[in-house]
């Protein structure tokens, strides 16, 4: 993986996310992991960032990142979105940085982000945006069928912000 390739985002979800001392986050899609450091650094010493990817080679590049960075409450695996080898209510924040646009079950990935969210938990995407006028199969890009996965994994509202429900 060529050293330009390592941080492709297109956001900076960590500006958004309401992130605080002592959180768990988890990074889809973590790459080298840059956001899962700086949540890190806003987490701090008592919360802990769960980077994923289904790279192996960015996985491995992040660990030898969070080594080089003396880190020890950040961590990496290895899986897909849409089967996040974490366990169920894992996560205070989820976070996404220009991830979600590429995975082809959209549906999964939001019942898996709901899936790890702890009640009270919220997510933060970052993704490709345009203020002008979209083509027809642009526009389509979240169809009707991407919205109701979304109404119906309960991570509501689409607008903004998606809370995951106290229980």
């Amino acid at each position: 993986v060529a050293d330009a390739d390592l941080e492709l985002g297109c956001g900076v979800p960590t500006d958004h996310a309401g992130l605080e001392a002592g959180q768990t986050v988890v990074d889809l899609g973590s790459g080298a992991g840059l956001d899962a450091f700086v949540a890190r650094r806003v987490v701090g010493a008592s919360g802990r960032v769960i980077g994923v990817d289904f790279v192996p080679e960015m996985v491995e590049k992040a660990r030898a990142n969070a080594q080089k960075l003396g880190v020890d409450n950040v961590a990496f695996v290895e899986g897909a979105i849409e089967d996040l080898p974490l366990g169920e209510q894992t996560a205070d924040v989820v976070l996404s940085n220009c991830v979600l646009n590429l995975v082809p079950d959209k549906e999964r990935a939001f019942a898996e982000m709901y899936r790890v969210l702890r009640p009270g938990g919220h997510f933060c995407v970052s993704d490709i945006v345009t203020d002008g006028a979209l083509p027809d199969a642009v526009r389509r890009a979240l169809s009707d069928a991407d919205r109701a996965a979304l109404n119906e994994s309960g991570l509501w509202s689409v607008t903004v912000r998606g809370t995951r429900p106290d229980e």
